[in-house]
């Protein structure tokens, strides 16, 4: 479904305890911002972030399990995850980052 008509891009950073992401996103001449801020916890390749800021409020306070894979610039996450890293049953996402040259 995404990104569908949308286009855009998002730009993610981390820091030694905080992550985050922000962008903008057009859909024929309507323009939605996308945020979304907190913390994280690495262990290996499973990766877990705590929502404290995000566009949709409903969101924040949220914890969301993602699995990891880098392949050379590029990281892709898989979320949601189970807690052994299997993506769940009935609909997950992947998104692919490329590192800023």
């Amino acid at each position: 479904m995404f990104p569908g008509k949308y286009s855009g891009s998002d730009i993610k950073m981390w820091s030694e305890e905080h992550f985050l992401v922000v962008g903008r996103f057009k859909m024929d001449t309507a323009f939605m911002d996308n945020y979304v801020g907190g913390t994280y916890k690495l262990e290996g390749n499973k990766y877990e972030e705590s929502i404290l800021y995000h566009v949709n409020k409903n969101a924040v306070g949220l914890t969301v399990k993602m699995l990891l894979e880098l392949k050379n610039d590029t990281l892709i996450q898989t979320y949601p995850v189970d807690d052994n890293g299997i993506p769940v049953k009935g609909g997950y996402y992947i998104e692919k980052y490329i590192r800023l040259k």
